[in-house]
């Protein structure tokens, strides 16, 4: 099964019929797609932040993406669908374009 290392505490675990978060050995999340499973890691990460300004969070974020791109990039998986510059309806359209691009991607190494 899947067993993926985000950073030092974080991991992204799976079975047959679920992904989950791991935080320091301890499941903290269960989800029906990987996508979930990725944004809950983001949300979580940012509210971990200990910024004191918007700006400080929103660079916290960046940080955040960068690992995640870093995570990610050996299992062709774009995060591109946390787009934080966007506004929220801008958001979901970008979500929706990164599962139809996951999805497409995945068809293509049948």
């Amino acid at each position: 099964m899947v067993n993926i290392k985000l950073d030092s505490n974080y991991t992204i675990g799976s079975d047959s019929l679920q992904w989950m978060l791991i935080e320091s050995g301890r499941y903290v999340g269960y989800f029906a797609t990987l996508e979930g499973c990725i944004e809950s890691y983001f949300n979580r990460k940012s509210r971990q932040s200990n910024a004191i300004s918007v700006s400080g969070l929103l660079e916290h974020q960046k940080n955040v993406l960068r690992q995640l791109q870093r995570a990610l990039t050996p299992l062709h998986i774009e995060v591109t669908g946390l787009n934080i510059d966007k506004r929220p309806n801008e958001i979901k359209e970008a979500k929706k374009k990164a599962t139809l691009k996951r999805k497409k991607d995945l068809e293509g190494l049948k």
